[in-house]
């Protein structure tokens, strides 16, 4: 074979896989990269706490997350089961996978003290309302690494961020991956009124005959009970507006001399033991039309400041 030929055609062959491996190499490397798995994220929802002497609650239950989520989805609050943490732990959604309920069943173990943390507030706060986030960081073992509590709220209630803290620090958790977890629960703190409704009527009768006139109740000796307000107190001091109420009913005997009948007063208590309004209800005129006078009456009469709205309820019975 003649060498002038190959010459050329294997320069060509060369010139060729020069190209190819020109190109290969200016291609950008691929990097394979090794990172360790994010913890588990864990969203309980939202949890209503009230004070500790609240009535029995009622519970409703919303959707949640059905079972964890990585760190960087779980950000986004979800609505989860709300009922009164001073009474009962709400009940897991049957969507909760083993894990899951297992750490809510840690987190709902410390309800009681968590309402505890409340009353204290309310002790010298009255006002305090809102919600505060906590969100914990556990390691492999179960064993607390970070506790973020951030309230969000008015009236005093960022000072139970330490009392909370405390009551969370001590807690340890099971079925939690090797590579840790991330639990958040936002709970929602409210006092909301109480009902005080009086087992006994008052019963008003018409002012004797050239009787003084009746004269403004005076506040009684501050009570030693703490807490919302009851019934062994209300009573005594909304009968310190029996004077007034006689005087009402003497202004109705006068357009009606035969008037008579009972009816249901409603009185609304501020927090700081102030009456901010009441209403009237009975079926028999004049009777009937006797609110305003009543409301004035009752206006003047003072309750223990509690901390806690009330709302009195109570039967009169006006009769000669």
């Amino acid at each position: 074979m003649n060498s002038a030929r190959i010459l050329p055609t294997s320069l060509a062959l060369l010139s060729l896989g020069a190209a190819a491996l020109a190109a290969h190499c200016a291609q950008p490397v691929q990097q394979t990269v090794f990172r360790l798995q994010d913890p588990e994220a864990y969203a309980l929802g939202t949890v209503t706490v009230r004070r500790t002497d609240t009535a029995a609650p009622t519970a409703e239950t919303a959707a949640e997350p059905a079972a964890p989520t990585p760190a960087v989805d779980a950000g986004a609050s979800a609505d989860g089961a709300v009922a009164d943490a001073s009474v009962s732990t709400p009940a897991a959604p049957a969507s909760d996978n083993a894990a899951t309920r297992t750490v809510r069943a840690t987190l709902d173990a410390q309800h009681a003290a968590i309402a505890r943390c409340y009353d204290e507030v309310l002790s010298t706060a009255p006002e305090a309302l809102g919600s505060v986030n906590v969100e914990l960081a556990v390691n492999g073992s179960g064993v607390l690494t970070r506790t973020d509590v951030r309230p969000e709220g008015a009236g005093g209630l960022p000072q139970v961020r330490p009392c909370i803290e405390a009551a969370l620090r001590t807690l340890r958790f099971s079925q939690i991956p090797a590579f840790g977890a991330v639990i958040r629960r936002t709970y929602t703190f409210v006092n909301p009124p109480v009902e005080v409704r009086l087992a006994q009527p008052l019963r008003v009768q018409a002012p004797a005959r050239n009787a003084r006139p009746a004269e403004a109740p005076q506040p009684a000796a501050a009570a030693a009970a703490r807490g919302v307000l009851a019934e062994a107190e209300v009573a005594p001091q909304l009968t310190l507006a029996i004077p007034a109420l006689q005087a009402c009913y003497a202004t109705t005997l006068r357009r009606a001399a035969r008037a008579a009948g009972d009816g249901e007063l409603r009185v609304t208590v501020q927090p700081n033991g102030e009456v901010q309004s009441s209403t009237w209800r009975a079926t028999v005129e004049p009777i009937a039309l006797m609110g305003d006078c009543l409301g004035t009456a009752v206006r003047a009469v003072r309750f223990r400041n509690s901390g806690t709205g009330a709302t009195i309820v109570a039967t009169l019975q006006f009769a000669r």
